[in-house]
């Protein structure tokens, strides 16, 4: 098959696998980005505020500049790394639906065409959240002191460069042998 074939064999069999399961066709997404906005704007805001507000405190401020607390980021990063890892052997990054699966497991297309996307969307996910959570912390000590802003780039930066590994160490976890208990 060539690869422009491919691309619509795959683009159709995801539209019948969402019709299929009742999912908002191509002419529906001005009802999901209403309610999407509307819950950014009444449930997100004012939790991201109290978020930082929280982390605003001096205490807080304290143990996050303190020389120790870069230790603790190793730490967590490594058991974050081992959990991704370990996780993925029980639910990985690219699971679709069992019928999607079925499909395009029978089909004479290529996995890494088939399996792209909902990598990509999980890792896009990933570092969305790895984002969100630094500039809180960013965002705390900006309210309190003047900071660097080289510094606060790099952390965005380099959460988000974390994320994607974590991401990849999922995939890794997932497409590892499994062992066989008797």
């Amino acid at each position: 098959m060539n690869p422009s074939n491919d691309r619509r064999v795959l683009s159709r069999s995801r539209s019948i696998a969402a019709s299929r399961a009742g999912l908002a066709t191509t002419g529906e997404p001005g009802y999901t980005v209403y309610v999407a906005i509307l819950i950014v704007a009444i449930v997100a805001v004012p939790l991201l505020r109290a978020l930082v507000h929280g982390l605003a405190s001096p205490e807080v401020l304290a143990a996050m500049s303190s020389p120790s607390s870069y230790r603790a980021v190793g730490i967590i990063a490594a058991i974050l790394a081992t959990f991704a890892l370990l996780a993925g052997r029980t639910r990985g990054p690219v699971v679709p639906n069992p019928f999607l699966t079925e499909f395009l497991a029978g089909s004479g297309l290529a996995r890494s065409d088939t399996l792209r996307r909902p990598f990509l969307v999980t890792a896009a996910a990933m570092i969305l959240v790895a984002v969100t959570i630094s500039g809180l912390v960013v965002m705390a000590q900006l309210s309190n002191a003047p900071v660097v802003a080289i510094q606060t780039v790099l952390v965005v930066l380099g959460s988000a460069s974390f994320a994607s590994v974590l991401a990849m160490l999922w995939l890794v976890g997932q497409s590892s042998p499994r062992r066989i208990t008797v």
